[in-house]
């Protein structure tokens, strides 16, 4: 749905007028016929993202070379 409203009226109830739109929507904000800003709402809101849990990932290290722990040549001093 698109729809056309003004400046003055956005920023008295923009807090309406976003609380109001769903997925796909689109807001024209005009000032003098002319558009200044359009708000477009592009995926629907859904509830936060749940929090890692530790241990999801235990076991899908499958191989770590042998010499992962030594250092590197590059970076030991020859002092």
């Amino acid at each position: 749905m698109s729809k056309t409203v003004t400046l003055d009226e956005a920023s008295t109830k923009l807090r309406e007028i976003i609380g109001s739109m769903h997925s796909g929507d689109e807001i024209r904000i005009v000032d003098d016929h002319r558009e200044v800003a359009r708000l477009v709402v592009s995926q629907e809101r859904s509830e936060p993202p749940r929090r890692r849990q530790p241990g999801l990932g235990k076991g899908s290290l499958v191989y770590m070379a042998p010499d992962f722990d030594d250092p590197i040549d590059d970076l030991v001093s020859d002092e």
